[in-house]
């Protein structure tokens, strides 16, 4: 098993928000060293957030982040972890 977010990502696998450092989540495309921060910064709000949600809807978790909307909080679930256990 890889651990490491960036052999997780090459290999289809999804980061764990909960372990992931913001520069670990600045190796997402799409994603810039500021909107890395604020998802850092706002992480256990975003993993308390998807708890409440049902699985279909969890991707907007991300979307209480400033700059974040649906389009990019739907690529960012397929990428990010958002319970306690990885993938």
């Amino acid at each position: 098993q890889t651990s490491d977010p960036e052999s997780r990502l090459a290999c289809s696998l999804k980061m764990n928000l909960r372990t992931a450092t913001r520069f670990d989540l600045e190796l997402i495309d799409g994603v810039s060293d500021t909107l890395a921060f604020r998802i850092y910064d706002r992480r256990a709000d975003i993993m308390a957030r998807a708890k409440s949600l049902a699985a279909s809807e969890r991707h907007k978790a991300f979307e209480i982040v400033h700059g974040i909307g649906s389009k990019t909080a739907r690529k960012l679930e397929q990428l990010i972890e958002l319970s306690d256990y990885p993938s």
